[in-house]
Parts: C-alpha cells; sequence; structure tokens
C-alpha cells in the first residue's frame, strides 16, 4: 500500500490518566468522552497542557504580575485588574490601599505628608500631588524647543484671555445662537447680535433690551461673574435693561424657549434701535 502524500499523524500531549497520547483537541474530546471529566477539573489535577495556557503562563511568570490576594500570575494589568474586581470584588484602589500598601494610603515623596492619587493598576499610586514633583527632574525632559513652544502657548492664552475681560466678547455658544434664531422666527422680532455698548458686547439687542444667552457651567465660574456684574452695571448705567436665559445645550433650547416665553413676548412689541 502506497501512504505517500498522506499525513503524519503527531501526538503532541499524553492522558495522564491512561497514557494514550492525543492532540490538545483530541485530549479534550478523549478526557469527556472515555474518562468522563472536565477539562478544567483535568487541568487543576494534572496540570496544563493546553499551548495557550502554557505561553500564557511564560508570559506572566516573566511579567511578574501576581494578585497578591490569591497569588495567581497574570500576563498583563488589564487581566489583573479584571480578576481583582470579578474574582475578589475589589476596585483596584481599595485592592491597592489593602493588600500593595498594607492599609496605608501613600503620600507625596516631597515630604509634604499629603495623599497622593491612587491608579487602578500598577503601579497604583501617584509619586507626587500636582506641582510638588522636584523642579530638576521636570527640566531633564524639557529641551529648548520645547520650552519655547510652552512660552508662546503661554502668550497666546494670556492675550486672550485679558481680550476678554476687556472686552467681554466672547464667541456666543452654538446653543446660543440657535436660541436666538429660534426666538426671531417665533416671536417675529430682529435681534442684533453681538451689541457693543463703550468697551463691553453683548449676545443681542432689541431696542433697549439687552440679551444675553448664558451656559449654566461656565456662568457659574468666579471670574464669568464678574463680567457679568460689570456688563449688568454698565447696562443699567446707560439706560439698558438685561434679560438673562440659561441655556446649557443645544437639545434643551425649545424647552427653554416655552420657559421663558413671558420674557420673550415682550420682545415682540420692540423695535430696534437705528
Amino acid at each position: 500500500m502506497d501512504n505517500r502524500g498522506k499525513l503524519k499523524t503527531t501526538y503532541e500531549v499524553m492522558c495522564k490518566i491512561c497514557g494514550d497520547e492525543f492532540s490538545s483537541m483530541g485530549l479534550h474530546t478523549h478526557l469527556y468522552d472515555t474518562h468522563k471529566i472536565d477539562v478544567i477539573d483535568y487541568v487543576n489535577q494534572y496540570g496544563e497542557y493546553r499551548k495557550k495556557w502554557l505561553n500564557y503562563k511564560l508570559r506572566a511568570e516573566k511579567n511578574k504580575l501576581v494578585c497578591k490576594v490569591c497569588n495567581q500570575f497574570f500576563a498583563s494589568k488589564v487581566h489583573l485588574g479584571h480578576h481583582i474586581h470579578k474574582v475578589h470584588d475589589l476596585s483596584g484602589k481599595d485592592y491597592a490601599v489593602q493588600y500593595v500598601f498594607d492599609g496605608i494610603h501613600p503620600t507625596c515623596k516631597c515630604g509634604c505628608g499629603g495623599e497622593v492619587i491612587l491608579l487602578k493598576c500598577a503601579p497604583y499610586k501617584r509619586d507626587y500631588l500636582f506641582g510638588h514633583w522636584p523642579t530638576p527632574d521636570l527640566k531633564k525632559h524639557i529641551t529648548p524647543a520645547i520650552r519655547k513652544v510652552m512660552s508662546q502657548k503661554a502668550i497666546r492664552r494670556m492675550k486672550h484671555i485679558q481680550r476678554s475681560e476687556i472686552s467681554g466678547r466672547i464667541r456666543s455658544s452654538k446653543s446660543a445662537t440657535m436660541f436666538l434664531d429660534e426666538v426671531e422666527k417665533k416671536y417675529g422680532v430682529r435681534i442684533e447680535r453681538e451689541f457693543r455698548l463703550s468697551n463691553r458686547f453683548f449676545d443681542g439687542r432689541v431696542g433697549r433690551i439687552l440679551l444675553e444667552v448664558d451656559g449654566k457651567y461656565w456662568h457659574e465660574k468666579s471670574r464669568q461673574r464678574r463680567i457679568d456684574i460689570v456688563k449688568d452695571t454698565l447696562a443699567a448705567k446707560n439706560g439698558f435693561t438685561i434679560h438673562r436665559f440659561i441655556v446649557s445645550r443645544e437639545g434643551e433650547v425649545q424647552k427653554k424657549i416655552t420657559e421663558y416665553d413671558g420674557q420673550l413676548r415682550v420682545l415682540a412689541h420692540r423695535k430696534p434701535i437705528r
């Protein structure tokens, strides 16, 4: 009989129960059909035989990532974090404090005694609080070219802040623009946009009424509140009345128009000053 061209069967592993040799997949079937044992139970009793998991174990031992609760090795930080959460029901930060730092929250290396931020995975902590790192170490990573770029960005940022504080002119947000557009359509009034009064700019004007469409988040900031007070004073001094509308998102424009209907109806009887 000519056997040329036929593939020769290779055996990778030996069943430690009966001594027969099988491929990795064949052993899986053999264990279930012959010995009525699950692969996981077999591995727990006789050791791992699957090539994929043997390679994983080698990588895990090389990376030295071990769970300090059950001493199990892992090949990646993601796997270790998933194991800690699912098996031990611990968050990464709780695990770090209890098992990595022995119940003591780590403090800043500068010696100030402040507690540093904890991380979800290794090394589980910051070494320093923000701004407490030693300046010499920081300077080593800042080349003259990087320092020049940082300087230029800082100058542009400060110029923008100064112009905004002086003039109060900050480009209207998309939600503010949409709000004013809908007001014009619904109430049939023309709104003069970005109206300038002295050295300040307002979102809109109809007659002696100035309109300001504010976002809730930014207008709770102390700097913006100071600007709003200055604008309110300037408007009152020049005989204008300010109507402020809080519109934080584009999706709530229609809702806000309904909410402010009483104030907005007043605009329909005013004509812009030419």
